[in-house]
């Protein structure tokens, strides 16, 4: 008589039939009454499928990171999903999300992938994302299915700040160049700071040479240079002046101090500007005097300028005291004074002004300020 075998596909053991005869009719049962069929399997064990390690690390300017997938035997082909997921890393600003199948042809029992790192600036501590293996084909998963990725951070936390050495500086036209000094508060690590010149009443080009880059300090350094050109013209004029700024620190903060401003004295004899320091000038009744400055561009040499004053609703005598004189600016000297007396009267008056003129310079000419208006406050 015959038993059916039944094929499956699982893999198994060998397994055994217990066959027995009994209940004889016209004979009696020999002594082989039982017998034991034992069925042997046919069935192939597929191969896991599982990472190489459960735990991968990655500097973060590494670039990628490669991830191994091994299969137990290379028998067939098989296939197997990965998928990254965040941890503390984040897709997007720390890695790239990344998923995919990995494929293994007959013979194959290594595969990798990779995944994108980030190299950001950011100083931050060591972060971590996952990749995960599913959905296998031709194959089962084995222990191995989820894996730890580490990025470690390259970037150095900043220490201390970068500042210039002081807010302002002063150089002669004729120097050639201006050094502006900037220091940092901690000398570990590598620094580096942008900065830039921006005009203010000095002018590009004329004045002094437009300056922009990188300053770089290496580690145990504390101070460094930066370098601007200064034009040496033949006009004569007014102190001028033009800004140097820092920006986008690496390694370090910015200080207080991130703007500085570097005034350039005129250096042209005999062509200095002189004028008053303003055009308008104020004064209650009651005041003793009034004193108006005036100065020029350079201290070189000697000059000199006439002045005078000069009625407008203000009258000389009642309101004032008449002045007219001779200002003589030694070498070295840039700016002077001219004192005015003013009358305290009992009578009640609206606003009075009077003016005071430069004429007849020596040793330069007249600015856009030779006039200035004094203006009289009644105290009555």
């Amino acid at each position: 008589f015959q038993v059916t075998i039944t094929d499956d596909t699982a893999v198994e053991s060998s397994e055994t039939i217990n066959v027995a005869l009994s209940s004889p009719v016209n004979m009696s049962l020999g002594t082989q009454s039982t017998a034991v069929v034992t069925i042997t399997d046919n069935d192939v064990a597929l191969p896991t499928v599982q990472l190489s390690a459960s735990t991968f690390s990655v500097a973060e300017n590494g670039g990628t990171v490669t991830i191994t997938v091994t299969r137990s035997s290379g028998t067939g082909s098989s296939t197997v999903n990965y998928a990254t997921a965040n941890g503390s890393a984040s897709a997007g600003s720390d890695y790239t999300a990344s998923s995919g199948t990995v494929s293994f042809a007959a013979g194959q029992t290594s595969r990798t992938f990779t995944v994108p790192i980030t190299d950001d600036t950011a100083a931050e501590s060591n972060e971590t994302f996952t990749v995960g293996l599913s959905s296998p084909s031709g194959a089962t998963l084995g222990a191995v299915t989820n894996a730890t990725v580490t990025i470690t951070d390259n970037d150095t936390a900043p220490t201390g700040t970068v500042q210039f050495e002081k807010a302002a500086y002063t150089v002669d036209e004729d120097a050639g160049t201006v050094t502006v000094v900037v220091t940092r508060s901690s000398t570990v690590g590598n620094v580096s700071v942008n900065y830039a010149t921006t005009a203010a009443t000095a002018t590009a080009g004329a004045d002094y040479t437009t300056t922009s880059g990188t300053l770089s300090f290496a580690s145990g350094s504390a101070t460094a240079n930066i370098v601007v050109p200064i034009v040496n013209n033949s006009v004569g004029e007014l102190k001028e002046t033009f800004k140097l700024t820092l920006s986008s620190p690496v390694g370090a903060t910015l200080g207080t101090r991130k703007v500085a401003t570097v005034a350039i004295n005129d250096d042209d004899p005999g062509n200095a500007v002189i004028q008053f320091e303003t055009a308008g000038y104020s004064v209650t009744e009651g005041t003793a005097r009034v004193t108006l400055r005036v100065t020029r561009s350079n201290g070189n040499g000697t000059a000199t300028v006439k002045f005078a004053t000069a009625n407008i609703t203000a009258l000389a005598g009642s309101d004032y005291a008449a002045r007219s004189g001779t200002l003589s600016f030694a070498p070295g000297v840039t700016s002077m004074v001219i004192n005015v007396t003013i009358t305290n009267n009992t009578v009640a008056e609206p606003v009075e002004t009077f003016r005071v003129v430069l004429s007849a310079p020596t040793g330069g000419t007249l600015g856009t300020t030779a006039t200035a208006t004094v203006t009289i406050t009644d105290n009555d």
